[in-house]
Protein backbone atom coordinates (compact mmCIF):
# COMPACT_ATOMS: atom_id res chain seq x y z
CA UNK A 1 0.00 0.00 0.00
CA UNK A 2 2.90 2.42 0.85
CA UNK A 3 4.91 1.30 -2.55
CA UNK A 4 1.33 2.27 -4.15
CA UNK A 5 0.63 5.74 -2.21
CA UNK A 6 4.51 6.54 -3.31
CA UNK A 7 3.82 6.18 -6.76
CA UNK A 8 0.69 8.09 -7.14
CA UNK A 9 1.86 11.57 -5.65
CA UNK A 10 4.27 12.59 -8.03
CA UNK A 11 0.86 12.13 -10.17
CA UNK A 12 -1.11 13.71 -7.97
CA UNK A 13 1.59 16.44 -7.68
CA UNK A 14 1.78 17.06 -11.19
CA UNK A 15 -2.04 17.16 -11.77
CA UNK A 16 -2.15 20.08 -9.70
CA UNK A 17 1.14 21.83 -10.57
CA UNK A 18 0.12 23.76 -13.95
CA UNK A 19 2.90 23.83 -16.68
CA UNK A 20 4.29 27.14 -17.42
CA UNK A 21 3.46 27.24 -20.93
CA UNK A 22 -0.20 26.97 -20.02
CA UNK A 23 -0.15 29.45 -17.56
CA UNK A 24 1.77 31.98 -20.75
CA UNK A 25 -1.20 30.54 -23.20
CA UNK A 26 -3.94 32.07 -21.18
CA UNK A 27 -2.44 35.45 -20.81
CA UNK A 28 -4.36 38.04 -23.45
CA UNK A 29 -1.31 39.15 -24.46
CA UNK A 30 -0.07 35.57 -26.17
CA UNK A 31 -1.93 35.32 -28.62
CA UNK A 32 -1.12 38.39 -29.93
CA UNK A 33 2.38 37.86 -29.73
CA UNK A 34 2.12 34.23 -31.17
CA UNK A 35 0.46 35.79 -34.10
CA UNK A 36 2.86 38.40 -34.55
CA UNK A 37 5.59 36.24 -34.47
CA UNK A 38 4.31 33.54 -36.90
CA UNK A 39 3.53 36.61 -39.41
CA UNK A 40 7.40 37.73 -39.04
CA UNK A 41 8.40 34.59 -39.63
CA UNK A 42 5.85 33.74 -42.92
CA UNK A 43 7.39 37.08 -43.63
CA UNK A 44 10.56 36.01 -44.21
CA UNK A 45 10.19 32.55 -45.50
CA UNK A 46 7.88 34.21 -48.31
CA UNK A 47 11.03 36.91 -49.05
CA UNK A 48 12.76 33.90 -49.51
CA UNK A 49 10.82 32.40 -51.92
CA UNK A 50 10.27 35.55 -54.26
CA UNK A 51 13.44 35.17 -55.42
CA UNK A 52 12.79 32.39 -57.76
CA UNK A 53 9.96 33.73 -60.17
CA UNK A 54 10.00 31.28 -62.33
CA UNK A 55 7.89 28.77 -59.88
CA UNK A 56 5.54 31.63 -59.24
CA UNK A 57 4.92 34.00 -61.89
CA UNK A 58 2.85 32.16 -63.87
CA UNK A 59 0.20 31.66 -60.96
CA UNK A 60 0.63 35.19 -60.18
CA UNK A 61 -0.65 36.22 -62.83
CA UNK A 62 -4.11 33.59 -63.00
CA UNK A 63 -4.74 35.30 -59.53
CA UNK A 64 -4.11 38.99 -60.31
CA UNK A 65 -6.94 38.01 -62.98
CA UNK A 66 -9.03 36.50 -60.67
CA UNK A 67 -8.90 38.94 -58.09
CA UNK A 68 -8.86 41.97 -60.62
CA UNK A 69 -12.62 40.52 -61.11
CA UNK A 70 -13.61 39.63 -58.11
CA UNK A 71 -12.53 43.65 -56.50
CA UNK A 72 -13.65 46.14 -59.73
CA UNK A 73 -17.42 45.72 -58.91
CA UNK A 74 -17.52 46.43 -54.76
CA UNK A 75 -14.59 48.89 -55.36
CA UNK A 76 -15.94 50.60 -57.95
CA UNK A 77 -19.71 50.64 -56.32
CA UNK A 78 -18.23 52.19 -52.82
CA UNK A 79 -16.18 54.57 -53.97
CA UNK A 80 -19.30 56.07 -56.10
CA UNK A 81 -21.30 56.19 -53.04
CA UNK A 82 -18.65 58.28 -51.22
CA UNK A 83 -18.40 60.35 -54.75
CA UNK A 84 -22.15 60.82 -54.69
CA UNK A 85 -23.26 60.57 -51.30
CA UNK A 86 -20.24 61.86 -48.95
CA UNK A 87 -18.79 64.24 -51.26
CA UNK A 88 -21.66 65.95 -53.11
CA UNK A 89 -24.38 65.21 -50.27
CA UNK A 90 -22.75 66.50 -47.28
CA UNK A 91 -19.33 68.27 -47.81
CA UNK A 92 -20.62 70.01 -50.80
CA UNK A 93 -22.87 71.72 -49.40
CA UNK A 94 -20.61 72.90 -46.65
CA UNK A 95 -18.33 74.14 -49.51
CA UNK A 96 -20.95 76.08 -51.48
CA UNK A 97 -22.51 77.36 -47.59
CA UNK A 98 -18.49 78.71 -47.55
CA UNK A 99 -18.39 80.53 -51.45
CA UNK A 100 -15.74 77.95 -52.22
CA UNK A 101 -17.26 75.07 -54.43
CA UNK A 102 -14.21 76.15 -56.99
CA UNK A 103 -12.22 74.51 -54.66
CA UNK A 104 -13.77 71.31 -55.16
CA UNK A 105 -10.97 70.12 -57.17
CA UNK A 106 -8.31 71.11 -54.68
CA UNK A 107 -9.63 69.12 -52.10
CA UNK A 108 -10.26 65.80 -53.94
CA UNK A 109 -6.37 65.87 -54.82
CA UNK A 110 -5.08 66.33 -51.48
CA UNK A 111 -8.09 64.23 -49.48
CA UNK A 112 -8.40 61.24 -51.91
CA UNK A 113 -5.06 59.70 -51.76
CA UNK A 114 -4.85 60.60 -48.28
CA UNK A 115 -7.64 59.05 -46.60
CA UNK A 116 -10.81 57.89 -48.87
CA UNK A 117 -9.50 56.11 -51.85
CA UNK A 118 -6.78 54.53 -49.59
CA UNK A 119 -9.12 53.05 -46.84
CA UNK A 120 -12.16 52.43 -48.66
CA UNK A 121 -9.78 50.19 -51.53
CA UNK A 122 -8.12 48.78 -48.14
CA UNK A 123 -11.14 47.56 -46.98
CA UNK A 124 -12.48 46.15 -50.20
CA UNK A 125 -9.25 44.69 -50.38
CA UNK A 126 -8.89 42.80 -47.76
CA UNK A 127 -12.36 41.89 -47.34
CA UNK A 128 -12.50 40.26 -50.91
CA UNK A 129 -9.06 38.98 -51.64
CA UNK A 130 -7.85 38.38 -47.72
CA UNK A 131 -10.71 36.77 -46.71
CA UNK A 132 -10.37 34.61 -50.13
CA UNK A 133 -7.10 33.84 -49.72
CA UNK A 134 -7.12 32.56 -45.70
CA UNK A 135 -10.56 30.32 -46.56
CA UNK A 136 -8.80 28.44 -50.06
CA UNK A 137 -5.61 28.42 -47.94
CA UNK A 138 -7.51 27.32 -44.95
CA UNK A 139 -9.92 24.43 -47.00
CA UNK A 140 -6.20 23.25 -48.07
CA UNK A 141 -4.89 22.74 -44.68
CA UNK A 142 -7.85 21.12 -43.45
CA UNK A 143 -8.43 18.59 -46.07
CA UNK A 144 -4.56 17.78 -45.86
CA UNK A 145 -3.46 19.20 -49.43
CA UNK A 146 -0.70 21.10 -47.58
CA UNK A 147 0.91 17.67 -46.38
CA UNK A 148 0.19 16.01 -50.05
CA UNK A 149 2.58 18.22 -51.54
CA UNK A 150 5.19 18.21 -48.76
CA UNK A 151 5.02 14.70 -49.64
CA UNK A 152 5.81 15.15 -53.40
CA UNK A 153 8.75 17.42 -52.15
CA UNK A 154 7.00 20.75 -53.31
CA UNK A 155 7.34 23.78 -50.97
CA UNK A 156 3.37 24.96 -50.16
CA UNK A 157 4.81 28.31 -49.52
CA UNK A 158 6.13 28.42 -53.09
CA UNK A 159 3.46 26.73 -55.19
CA UNK A 160 0.04 28.16 -53.09
CA UNK A 161 1.22 31.27 -50.72
CA UNK A 162 3.85 32.92 -52.86
CA UNK A 163 1.58 33.48 -55.98
CA UNK A 164 -1.45 34.71 -54.00
CA UNK A 165 1.13 37.18 -51.87
CA UNK A 166 2.55 38.43 -54.80
CA UNK A 167 -0.79 38.98 -56.58
CA UNK A 168 -1.90 40.88 -53.49
CA UNK A 169 1.28 43.33 -53.74
CA UNK A 170 0.49 43.88 -57.27
CA UNK A 171 -2.91 44.44 -57.28
CA UNK A 172 -3.34 46.87 -54.18
CA UNK A 173 -1.80 49.88 -56.36
CA UNK A 174 -3.53 48.94 -59.34
CA UNK A 175 -7.14 49.18 -57.52
CA UNK A 176 -6.50 51.88 -55.74
CA UNK A 177 -5.51 54.09 -58.77
CA UNK A 178 -8.87 53.13 -60.25
CA UNK A 179 -10.78 54.02 -57.27
CA UNK A 180 -9.14 57.21 -57.02
CA UNK A 181 -9.93 57.83 -60.88
CA UNK A 182 -13.48 56.44 -60.83
CA UNK A 183 -14.11 59.11 -58.02
CA UNK A 184 -12.34 62.30 -59.31
CA UNK A 185 -14.00 61.48 -62.76
CA UNK A 186 -17.51 60.72 -61.33
CA UNK A 187 -17.27 64.06 -59.40
CA UNK A 188 -16.16 65.69 -62.71
CA UNK A 189 -19.62 64.85 -64.14
CA UNK A 190 -21.75 65.11 -61.44
CA UNK A 191 -20.29 68.06 -59.09
CA UNK A 192 -20.58 70.99 -61.68
CA UNK A 193 -24.49 70.72 -62.01
CA UNK A 194 -24.94 70.10 -58.59
CA UNK A 195 -22.77 72.92 -57.15
CA UNK A 196 -22.93 76.60 -58.10
CA UNK A 197 -19.99 78.44 -59.16
CA UNK A 198 -18.43 74.98 -60.20
CA UNK A 199 -17.74 74.44 -63.87
CA UNK A 200 -15.86 71.35 -65.08
CA UNK A 201 -13.34 73.71 -66.96
CA UNK A 202 -12.57 75.16 -63.52
CA UNK A 203 -12.87 72.02 -61.45
CA UNK A 204 -10.19 70.24 -63.81
CA UNK A 205 -7.46 73.30 -63.72
CA UNK A 206 -7.71 73.64 -59.65
CA UNK A 207 -7.44 69.54 -59.74
CA UNK A 208 -4.29 70.01 -61.68
CA UNK A 209 -2.49 72.30 -60.44
CA UNK A 210 -3.33 70.52 -56.82
CA UNK A 211 -2.05 67.37 -57.63
CA UNK A 212 1.08 66.51 -55.65
CA UNK A 213 3.47 64.24 -56.75
CA UNK A 214 4.79 63.09 -52.93
CA UNK A 215 0.85 62.66 -52.38
CA UNK A 216 0.66 60.15 -55.64
CA UNK A 217 4.16 58.48 -54.51
CA UNK A 218 2.61 57.88 -50.83
CA UNK A 219 -0.27 56.75 -52.02
CA UNK A 220 0.77 53.99 -53.95
CA UNK A 221 4.03 53.20 -51.69
CA UNK A 222 1.44 52.73 -48.28
CA UNK A 223 -0.63 50.11 -51.01
CA UNK A 224 2.02 48.05 -51.49
CA UNK A 225 2.22 47.69 -48.15
CA UNK A 226 -0.66 46.85 -47.40
CA UNK A 227 -1.20 44.03 -49.60
CA UNK A 228 1.47 42.94 -48.28
CA UNK A 229 0.27 43.18 -44.66
CA UNK A 230 -3.09 41.28 -45.87
CA UNK A 231 -1.28 38.87 -47.57
CA UNK A 232 0.96 38.06 -44.43
CA UNK A 233 -2.23 37.79 -42.28
CA UNK A 234 -4.38 36.25 -44.62
CA UNK A 235 -1.56 33.17 -45.31
CA UNK A 236 -0.60 32.95 -41.37
CA UNK A 237 -4.24 32.45 -40.44
CA UNK A 238 -4.66 30.28 -43.40
CA UNK A 239 -2.13 27.75 -42.83
CA UNK A 240 -2.79 27.53 -39.19
CA UNK A 241 -6.88 26.83 -39.59
CA UNK A 242 -7.83 24.08 -37.76
CA UNK A 243 -11.01 22.24 -36.64
CA UNK A 244 -12.76 21.51 -39.96
CA UNK A 245 -15.23 23.90 -41.46
CA UNK A 246 -15.67 25.90 -38.34
CA UNK A 247 -11.95 26.52 -37.80
CA UNK A 248 -11.53 28.03 -41.87
CA UNK A 249 -14.60 30.10 -40.94
CA UNK A 250 -12.78 31.16 -37.44
CA UNK A 251 -9.58 31.89 -39.44
CA UNK A 252 -11.06 34.20 -41.82
CA UNK A 253 -12.86 36.15 -39.21
CA UNK A 254 -9.66 36.82 -37.17
CA UNK A 255 -7.75 37.77 -40.63
CA UNK A 256 -10.39 40.31 -41.55
CA UNK A 257 -10.51 41.17 -38.09
CA UNK A 258 -6.67 42.03 -38.00
CA UNK A 259 -6.11 43.26 -41.52
CA UNK A 260 -9.04 45.77 -40.64
CA UNK A 261 -7.21 46.81 -37.48
CA UNK A 262 -3.71 46.87 -39.35
CA UNK A 263 -5.06 49.27 -42.49
CA UNK A 264 -6.51 51.72 -39.76
CA UNK A 265 -3.20 52.02 -37.81
CA UNK A 266 -0.85 52.15 -40.88
CA UNK A 267 -2.95 54.77 -42.15
CA UNK A 268 -2.62 56.66 -39.32
CA UNK A 269 0.82 56.29 -38.83
CA UNK A 270 1.93 56.85 -42.11
CA UNK A 271 -0.17 60.41 -42.79
CA UNK A 272 1.20 61.07 -39.64
CA UNK A 273 5.20 60.35 -40.38
CA UNK A 274 4.55 61.93 -44.00
CA UNK A 275 3.01 65.43 -43.05
CA UNK A 276 5.79 65.54 -40.60
CA UNK A 277 8.31 64.75 -43.47
CA UNK A 278 6.55 66.48 -46.35
CA UNK A 279 4.58 70.46 -44.64
CA UNK A 280 4.42 71.55 -48.20
CA UNK A 281 2.00 69.12 -49.23
CA UNK A 282 -0.62 70.48 -46.42
CA UNK A 283 -1.61 73.63 -48.30
CA UNK A 284 -3.67 73.35 -51.27
CA UNK A 285 -2.84 74.45 -54.13
CA UNK A 286 -4.71 76.19 -57.24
Amino acid sequence: MSIQANTQSPVAGASRTRPIDDRLAKLPAYSALETLHGCADLAVRIARAVVRPRLWARDCLQECSLGLRRCLPPLILSMSFFAVGLIIAIIGGIIATLGTSDRMGAAMAAGWPRETAYWVTGMVFAGVLGSSMTADLGASKIREELDALRVLGVDPIVKQVVPRAMALVILAPILGVIAMLDAIGLLYLVAPHTMHNLTPAVYLDVLKDAVNTADLLSFILRLIVTGALVGIVAAYKGLNASGGTEGVGRAVNQSVVITFIGIWLLNCLWNAVFLASFPVVQGLKG
